[in-house]
């Protein structure tokens, strides 16, 4: 067998089963021994039945023998079967509600290890739905009786199918062939690198988190493949690095005093960390290598200025630009944007949408600043004397996006020579300094740490169904109608879903639409979801912005980079099904002019998750940032699944000590 082959070369393994096990995206016998336990039972230490009075409430081993097994069922109609089972200390019931067919296994006289938690009814104990496992003729048990993996699991497929299975390929994994059954693996360190940062080969690292015997194993081995995850990522990063660095741009020339009269016809004044960012920028843009850089700015802090800045620098260079954005609305906001920051220096600014696309017959030779979503890049009449490409948001670009971005050539009009522009990406979603060093290590970073003067901080409540309506209440009153029956402030209200779902609890926008209008019928209501149709989308933001209605209920389609100036509360519901990140991103559609602004997190559960306690209290991006890293993971914050890079099942990405480990032993192959 090789671990390229299918999980069907497996005893017992057909098509049934192989079609289970891809819903957990097992198909071959790599993605099986690759798949690991979440979490350990240890059944290793068995108590007498005499001790238990001292573990009610905790899961605990037990090895005993069946007195008697009966099945019956209760006034309640459930089928539940009682075992009464016994030691040389005593007797205790073990309970299973529903599993009739527990009686084709266990029979009285039986031997078995069971494990499970312990309850207590007035002094009665008893363990409910305990797992078991028969002791063979040896006195011995595989899967009892020791630490065991519990494993992510599917309908039909148990952690006791994975830990079969697994020890079966374990079994025959070697370095070289010893006879027929023999799997091949391979080391990719070397035993140098293994001693110098004390790793265990991979071999004993895949017996260790699957068949451990004892905690302390499990730890020995997560770290060998926990810093084998972080290698693979650095080498990805690496080789993205390489490849940008062979390639050839147009250095565009650092002008002091464009930049201080950009600086000096500002509408407000730019923050220290703006300038210090645009300087890294440009500075970066006299290079004849294509400069590669991450702006990382909290919600606010006026990346777009920063963009416009190094936009003004390649226009005037006799460079073409092309911003893109995510959605075409956020691609029409930007577009709004930077025609007011440039209109003064005569600058050509094209908004580029599917329906504009075909009828912009113009031909673009030089400075002209191309706004639109990354299929503008598709079209070579945009792509002509490109300069810099700026990308909003980018880790909502998928893969297929990055490579086109990072292949990119064009023609330099005056030179005739094929180059590629310079790539600055930003993002509202901060970064910490561990993220920096492995997922986007590629990129040169710049950082906005502080907000422009005049914007206010956004108060946040946690409402649970019993405040629902005082929190409605409380929002009237927010509103405020003046003496002219005009309203002076407006409102978002956020739901995860745009209809109702019967595989999840939580809030449609359709549905809540005409429930915010019935409850707020003083006031005009809209909604806004992803499935209408762009230009419908558009008409409602610009209605919004000019105060036509006063509540848009909407799903996070206006996530990111949508300004409403007086929109001054933002409802969010079903809030647990929000990460943090995008909820920071969503409190950061209000408090963008000076006016008092509050983001309400609605739940109906009784008790808000801790994570949200954490979010209602921390106002920086960073923090939150982390806390969802280390609690939900890159791909889920970052969008490092569409990045090409490794899912990681073990590294912990917050481990600053293990990437820098990982990343010195990278510079050692």
């Amino acid at each position: 067998m090789r671990l390229s082959d299918p999980v069907t070369v497996l005893p017992k393994v057909g098509g049934m089963i192989q079609k289970k096990l891809e819903r957990l995206e097992i198909f071959k016998l790599e993605d099986l021994l690759y798949h690991y336990p979440f979490r350990y039972e240890d059944s290793s230490q068995t108590l007498k039945i005499a001790e238990v009075v001292n573990h009610v409430g905790e899961s605990v081993a037990l090895h005993v023998k069946i007195l008697t097994i009966t099945q019956f069922r209760t006034r309640y109609g459930k089928i539940m079967v009682q075992a009464k089972i016994y030691d040389d200390t005593g007797h205790i019931d073990a309970v299973w509600f529903n599993m009739s067919y527990i009686t084709n296994y266990l029979k009285n006289g039986t031997e078995a290890i069971f494990f499970g938690k312990i309850y207590a009814k007035g002094k009665k104990l008893s363990i409910s739905s305990p797992k078991y496992e028969v002791v063979n003729s040896e006195g011995q048990t595989k899967f009892l009786g020791n630490i065991s993996g519990v494993y992510p699991e599917t309908y039909g497929i148990s952690s006791r199918f994975f830990k079969d299975k697994i020890s079966l390929i374990l079994e025959n994994l070697s370095y070289t062939k010893i006879n027929d059954d023999s799997i091949i693996i391979e080391d990719k360190l070397d035993e140098r690198i293994r001693k110098k940062y004390n790793l265990e080969d991979i071999i004993s690292a895949l017996k260790l988190v699957h068949l451990p015997s004892t905690l302390e194993d499990v730890e020995k081995g997560k770290e060998r493949l926990a810093f084998d995850e972080i290698l693979e990522i650095q080498k990805s990063v690496l080789k993205a690095k390489k490849l940008r660095e062979q390639l050839k741009s147009t250095g565009i020339k650092f002008d002091k005093t464009l930049l201080e009269e950009f600086e000096n016809k500002s509408a407000f004044t730019p923050t220290i960390a703006q300038l210090r960012s645009v300087r890294e920028i440009l500075t970066d843009m006299e290079k004849n290598t294509p400069m590669n850089r991450l702006l990382e700015g909290d919600v606010g802090s006026g990346k777009t200025w920063v963009a416009a800045a190094a936009s003004a620098q390649a226009l005037k260079h006799g460079m073409n630009v092309a911003f893109l954005a995510p959605t075409a609305v956020l691609a029409k906001q930007h577009s709004e944007s930077l025609v007011k920051m440039l209109s003064p220096y005569g600058i050509n600014v094209v908004l580029v949408t599917a329906s504009t696309r075909k009828k912009l017959t113009e031909d673009f030779d030089e400075s002209n600043l191309f706004i639109g979503t990354h299929a503008l890049l598709h079209d070579e009449r945009f792509r002509k004397n490109l300069g810099l490409v700026i990308v909003d948001e980018q880790h909502r670009f998928g893969v297929k996006q990055r490579e086109y971005l990072l292949e990119l050539e064009n023609e330099n009009v005056k030179t005739g020579e094929k180059t590629s522009p310079h790539f600055l990406s930003m993002t509202a979603t901060p970064i910490p300094r561990s993220m920096a060093m492995t997922v986007f290590g590629d990129l040169d970073l710049s950082i906005l740490d502080e907000l422009p003067k005049g914007r206010v901080e956004v108060e946040t409540f946690l409402v649970n169904e019993d405040k629902r309506q005082s929190g409605y209440e409380w929002a009237k009153k927010q509103l405020q109608m003046d003496t002219k029956n005009l309203v002076t402030n407006q409102m978002f209200v956020i739901c995860p879903l745009i209809e109702e779902s019967d595989n999840l609890q939580a809030k449609s926008a359709v549905t809540e639409f005409e429930k915010i209008k019935s409850e707020f019928s003083d006031f005009k209501v809209e909604l806004l979801h992803g499935r209408m149709k762009e230009k419908d989308k558009n008409d409602i933001l610009e209605r919004f912005g000019r105060k036509e209605f006063d509540i848009l209920v909407a799903t996070p389609v206006i996530e990111v980079g949508i300004d409403i100036r007086d929109a001054t509360i933002i409802m969010i519901e079903s809030s647990e099904r929000f990460g943090l990140a995008q909820l920071h991103q969503l409190r950061g559609r209000v408090g963008r002019s000076d006016k008092k602004s509050y983001c309400m997190l609605f739940s109906t559960n009784e008790v808000f998750p801790e994570r949200l306690n954490f979010f209602a209290k921390t106002k920086l991006g960073i923090k939150l940032a982390e806390f969802d890293l280390e609690n939900r993971g890159p791909g889920e914050v970052y969008g490092t699944r569409q990045t090409g890079i490794p899912k990681l099942k073990m590294a912990n990405i917050m481990d600053l000590e293990l990437v820098k480990k990982a990343r010195e032993a990278l510079e050692q192959f």
